[in-house]
């Protein structure tokens, strides 16, 4: 692949004829020889002339039309196209037009070759690379494509500065470089130059001073104490447990298997679970997408007809307090491990609901709790492959009367692929491909999954704004006579 400029790319093979005419001065035997060519307004290594001094063709780009500019340029065609006009010039478009004569090939030189008899059409084969009219890529395509590429890079920066709690630090207010450097044992030019992302970013600001920072509002999603956190999960997906398995993204593609287990040689929540550092990290992580999320499906679901809500997976109960707050009628049973409801009665207790909430504790492939009215599983499915996802299924139905709801509060792709799909939802589905062999999935398979255990898939909400996640509400499904 040739790269032209900062900006385009297009396959080496792609070689475009095009009639323009070049009125300006002969191409120098120094021009032909420096090995660089002219196209479209940027300075282009590596192209090759071919057919002589008069006559000179860029092999793996386009001749694209535009101002002839660079070291070296001919004078006075620096806003002309790109185009060439000679013997031999006029000698190739004759071949390729099909009038294959000697004469015609005598001036055109040895670099063409000579057409084919199973090319009625003439299209002859200049240095023996076919002619191509395949779309090429324009130079904001490319820009496009460093951005995406360069996203890991913004990434670590978001991390590290969630991980060094600047958002915490400019609480106060703003703070010069050298006391925000003092405060997180950084190095003053390093985190400056670290700031100036962060603003490019938008997380930071300079409002009066070349060396004074501050937070701006976007900025405040990485306090700790912010309404819709974002601190601990920009720490947890830039920490090693989930960018040493990103990093091999390929392996999981071409075996179908999970990279964390390539990776760290167990199952992701095994791994996780027996590291208290790092699980202390993940529940922080997850409970901040369950408090972002938590406002959004309580206004966009109306849980007051619910005696019961049994939360099944749902970790420091962040969720259920929120539906519970929203539902003063409600009482709830929050489920999951120990580790996941270590923080329960603090959550709870804040929200004032604790009196209205019983925690226990279980492995929800066992076991559900019995007697609800409704059961909640949040972001829980997509975690585990078909095979799982049903038992857990069948798990719920065993405990579910046959009055009850099950409610997933899933991400769910669109029934066909194609631009529709929103790209959290295809990230997140490659996360679970990644990190722990789930998946994300669509209406059908969710009905799919429902129905072999047993239940009826009856409706699905509008995506919850500003989150992605949607509501799919099941029944028991009901033996037919």
């Amino acid at each position: 692949m040739v790269l032209l400029g900062p900006s385009v790319a297009v396959y080496a093979t792609d070689i475009v004829l095009r009639r323009n005419r070049y009125d300006g001065p002969a191409l120098t035997d120094e021009t032909r020889h420096s090995r660089f060519w002219y196209t479209g307004g940027v300075h282009v290594p590596g192209a090759v002339a071919l057919g002589g001094p008069d006559l000179a063709l860029p092999v793996g780009m386009a001749c694209l039309g535009g101002p002839v500019h660079g070291p070296g340029a001919p004078e006075g065609v620096a806003h002309q196209r790109l185009h060439a006009r000679s013997t031999r010039a006029r000698a190739l478009d004759a071949i390729v037009a099909g009038r294959d004569d000697a004469p015609s090939r005598a001036r055109a030189g040895p670099h063409v070759a000579r057409r084919q008899p199973s090319d009625p059409k003439g299209r002859a084969a200049v240095n023996n690379r076919e002619t191509s009219t395949a779309p090429r890529a324009r130079a904001e395509d490319q820009v496009r494509a460093l951005q995406l590429i360069q996203g890991h890079m913004a990434a670590q920066a978001v991390g590290v500065a969630a991980r060094l709690d600047l958002a915490d630090v400019l609480a106060a207010g703003p703070m010069s470089c050298a006391e925000l450097a003092e405060a997180t044992g950084t190095d003053p030019d390093a985190l400056r130059r670290l700031l100036r992302a962060l603003e490019s970013l938008g997380l930071v600001e300079r409002p009066t001073a070349a060396d004074l920072f501050a937070l701006t509002s976007f900025g405040e999603v990485l306090r700790s104490d912010a309404d819709a956190p974002a601190r601990a999960i920009a720490a947890l997906f830039t920490s090693p447990v989930v960018w040493r398995p990103w990093g091999e993204l390929l392996h999981s593609v071409r075996t179908g298997r999970t990279a964390f287990e390539s990776v760290f040689g167990t199952a992701a929540f095994g791994h996780i679970g027996g590291h208290p550092d790092l699980s202390a990290l993940f529940n922080s992580g997850m409970a901040e997408l369950a408090r972002g999320a938590a406002q959004s499906v309580a206004a966009g679901y109306d849980f007051s007809g619910f005696r019961t809500v049994v939360d099944v997976g749902g970790g420091n109960g962040t969720l259920l307090a929120a539906l519970l707050a929203a539902s003063p009628g409600s009482r709830g049973v929050l489920f999951d491990t120990p580790t996941g409801v270590r923080e329960a009665a603090l959550v709870l207790a804040a929200a004032g609901v604790s009196d209205r909430c019983t925690v226990t504790t279980g492995d929800f492939f066992t076991a559900v709790p019995p007697g609800g009215d409704a059961y909640v599983l949040k972001n829980v499915l997509h975690d585990w492959d078909d095979e799982r996802a049903h038992a857990l299924l069948g798990r719920c139905r065993r405990a579910m009367p046959d009055h009850a709801r099950l409610l997933l509060i899933e991400a769910v792709l669109p029934d066909d692929d194609g631009p529709a799909a929103r790209l959290s939802a295809v990230l997140s589905d490659l996360n679970m491909l990644v990190m722990v062999g789930g998946r994300e999935r669509t209406r059908r398979e969710y009905a799919d999954l429902l129905a072999a255990a047993g239940l009826e898939l009856t409706d699905v909400s509008e995506p919850l704004a500003p989150t992605h996640f949607q509501v799919l509400e099941a029944v028991p499904r009901r033996a037919h006579p």
